[in-house]
């Protein structure tokens, strides 16, 4: 791949052979001059074109170093198909780049656009894109307005509620959107592939058009009714208003088994208003249909905490942490519980994990001090948690870390075992 035009916010590479073009806007966390999926792409035989915007700007003002705003891109993009003989321009984005993705396939007369993670809808609440409330508001708040889109291929994770309603709201609007959903994923569900070593497949087979043979992507979107609850307890659910969540939630039982969302939804309320025993058991209910989702693993280990189940809190938490080795927080909860079984050198790595990957965060930094002492070990501070999160190549080796397998076959009899103690109300 040859390097033909870059700057800090744009950057085209030529393929010896493609005629196609690959043209991947960036995602919220990655600062220019860098590009998402730089290397991904590469693998995916296209000419690439790699664009960045700051976050504030959503991809709305256009790009930086190009002219004319969004339409400036696109005329740009033109000028790039008649130079390099172009006859198929693909878009793809994930989360903000996703957003790009559509807004310019949409202006530039795209082939094709794949769109991960996607709030068509600028600023809901509780979504990503609630930074974009500023000064550019009235450009392009809502892709839905968009005349004449092209084929869009959107994946998005049934347990992340600004997606699910972002999905709905796209296949409602346009007529040509085919909707994957990856059970067990949230937001993260690019990553979630990658952890798997199915994402560049997965982008390969929705580049050729052929059918996704990925059995975690289910090819259908949330039903209206389905839909309809979801939004409408969003607010309530952010504002940790937990009784009329749970009081809505309760109206509609019947939908509840027909979405692991809606059924994490009831399991959270019900541990927040100190309903362990129901949480544990609505938790259990959502692992049968999919063991793959981190954030029930964790949950789980929460309530086997409260129920005093100490080994079953551990086993919980190794399932979590394994499945989403990156999140912080799994780490501390699993620190919880290994302290609980007097565990405390184990606990002290996991929570240091947590402060590495995390190190703004006060409370991790205070146990694993608290812990350091007690264990005779040098305190530590934000800075030391991050250069030595550098020198150690944390983040590579928690990727490597990365394991579903045992989760897939575990025998979730394992947490029937042991007499929970009592429901404690839970502040919060």
């Amino acid at each position: 791949m040859e390097i033909i035009e870059s700057s800090g916010y744009y950057q085209l590479l030529k393929h010896p052979t493609s005629k196609r073009l690959l043209v991947v806007c960036s995602s919220l966390d990655t600062r220019h001059p860098k590009f998402t999926f730089w290397k991904v792409a590469q693998k995916l035989d296209c000419n690439c074109l790699f664009l960045n915007s700051p976050m504030t700007h959503w991809y709305r003002t256009g790009i930086i170093g190009i002219e004319g705003g969004p339409r400036g891109v696109a005329r740009k993009i033109s000028e790039i198909r008649a130079s390099l003989g172009i006859e198929e321009t693909i878009f793809f984005g994930v989360s903000m780049g996703a957003y790009g993705a559509i807004l310019f396939g949409s202006l530039s007369q795209a082939d094709h656009v794949i769109a991960f993670s996607v709030e068509p809808l600028l600023g809901v609440p509780g979504g990503r894109t609630e930074v974009t409330r500023n000064q550019f508001q009235s450009l392009y708040p809502d892709l839905r307005v968009l005349r004449a889109p092209p084929k869009i291929s959107l994946v998005y994770g049934e347990m992340d509620t600004p997606d699910t309603i972002g999905a709905y709201l796209l296949a409602e609007a346009f007529a040509d959107v085919d909707v994957y959903c990856v059970p067990y994923a949230e937001h993260d569900v690019a990553n979630s592939l990658n952890y798997r070593r199915q994402l560049v497949p997965v982008l390969r087979e929705l580049i050729e058009r052929k059918a996704v043979t990925n059995p975690a992507l289910k090819k259908t979107v949330v039903s209206r009714e389905v839909y309809e609850v979801v939004h409408r307890v969003n607010n309530d659910y952010l504002a940790r208003n937990w009784r009329a969540v749970l009081g809505d939630l309760e109206r509609n039982m019947p939908l509840i088994s027909s979405s692991l969302l809606l059924t994490f939804m009831y399991a959270v309320c019900s541990y927040k208003l100190g309903q362990v025993s129901i949480a544990k058991e609505k938790l259990l209910e959502l692992l049968e249909r999919e063991r793959e989702c981190p954030h029930a693993w964790n949950l789980l280990s929460s309530c086997e905490f409260r129920l005093k189940l100490y080994n079953q809190a551990v086993v919980a938490a190794e399932f979590a942490t394994s499945l989403k080795p990156q999140y912080s927080l799994f780490h501390m909860t699993h620190c919880n519980a290994l302290l609980k079984l007097g565990r405390e050198e184990e606990a002290y790595r996991k929570v240091k994990i947590s402060g590495m990957l995390n190190p703004r965060h006060n409370p991790y930094i205070d146990e694993i001090n608290r812990l350091a002492k007690v264990l005779g070990y040098q305190a530590s501070t934000p800075q030391t948690l991050v250069q030595e999160k550098e020198s150690s190549q944390l983040l590579r080796n928690l990727n490597e870390g990365f394991d579903n397998a045992r989760a897939l076959s575990f025998d979730l009899h394992f947490f029937h075992k042991g007499v929970a103690v009592h429901d404690t109300a839970i502040a919060g």
